[in-house]
């Protein structure tokens, strides 16, 4: 009997053992798991702030950006119309004007040869004023206007009609006018039908 009661009192040792370590692993396990979840909570922490300290970084890397770019705006503004007054716009002056003498050469000149050698180099004059983006505003908007355009044309000279439809009616070209860039360099310079009411 005693051989028995020591069995069970092993047994019974044994059970408390191992539910003490089953207690202990669920003990260890818990505390793993409490370990693990804060763990997490700090990595997601972590990720939290780089990922502000990213956001920011590229906004701020966004706003160097924008404002490198203006600042180059501005720089090629200032250069470029630097470059235009004080080179390219009293060049194109004098080639304006060069052209200006051509023309009226032309229409004073009657030898059919002379006018073809004027009309060649005028033909080369605008080739060389293209190539700086000078072009004679008829060639700009597609057609010579009908009308009068006060943005385009400068009236010099005017005609009186009777009839109050033909108010303002071109007709007459002076002098071309032309644009640099679609904006106007010179007005045309034109004649114009004006009506005046009795």
């Amino acid at each position: 009997m005693n051989k028995e009661n020591i069995t069970d009192k092993q047994n019974a040792e044994i059970e408390e053992v191992e539910a003490l370590n089953e207690e202990t692993i669920k003990k260890e396990e818990q505390t793993e798991n409490d370990a693990n979840v804060e763990e997490e909570k700090n990595l997601f922490s972590i990720l939290e702030e780089l990922q502000n300290y990213i956001t920011s970084k590229k906004q701020s890397d966004e706003l160097m950006q924008q404002m490198y770019d203006d600042l180059y705006k501005e720089y090629k503004w200032l250069k470029d119309n630097f470059k235009f007054n004080k080179i390219h716009k009293p060049v194109i002056k004098d080639l304006i004007f060069l052209y200006d003498n051509i023309t009226n050469r032309i229409k004073e000149n009657d030898n059919e040869d002379v006018k073809t050698e004027l009309l060649n180099v005028q033909i080369d004059l605008l080739s060389l004023m293209a190539r700086m983006d000078v072009e004679p505003i008829s060639e700009i908007i597609g057609e010579i206007p009908k009308k009068a355009n006060l943005k385009l044309h400068k009236i010099v000279k005017s005609i009186h009609t009777e009839n109050e439809e033909e108010d303002l009616e071109i007709t007459k070209i002076i002098k071309t006018g032309f644009m640099i860039n679609e904006k106007i360099f010179r007005p045309e310079y034109i004649e114009v039908k004006r009506f005046k009411k009795k």
